[in-house]
């Protein structure tokens, strides 16, 4: 092996530990963004005045239309737990959809398509 090959070997090493490095910083900045995001909204729910009800629902009355990507779409509140205090209401549970969309692909999918998604809302 020559030296310009040993170079080249050490550099090609040194480029990928630079490119690791960068995807542990950007893996780290979301853990700490979400882990902070939680925190903040466990602080808020907690401190909040006496006014707290804890209840759990089948369906809560959201409905939520829209257009997108050439398709609407309809979203229910499904089954969850929600939690309200003075003006605000925390809810997490399930979400049925409905997409409404015509397929030009093949094979083609049904124009009504059917999911369920969770979330806190």
């Amino acid at each position: 092996m020559t030296v310009h090959d040993r170079l080249n070997l050490q550099t090609k090493i040194l480029e990928r530990l630079a490119n690791r490095n960068e995807k542990d910083s950007t893996r780290k900045k979301s853990i700490l963004f979400i882990t902070a995001t939680v925190v903040s909204m466990l602080i808020s729910i907690l401190t909040i005045a006496q006014d707290r009800e804890l209840n759990v629902a089948l369906y809560d009355g959201f409905i939520v239309g829209g257009y997108v990507d050439e398709g609407a779409y309809l979203n229910f509140t499904g089954p969850n737990i929600n939690l309200r205090n003075n003006n605000s209401k925390f809810v997490l549970g399930m979400l049925p959809s409905l997409r409404f969309k015509e397929d030009r692909g093949i094979p083609k999918n049904a124009f009504v398509t059917p999911t369920l998604g969770g979330g806190l809302t």
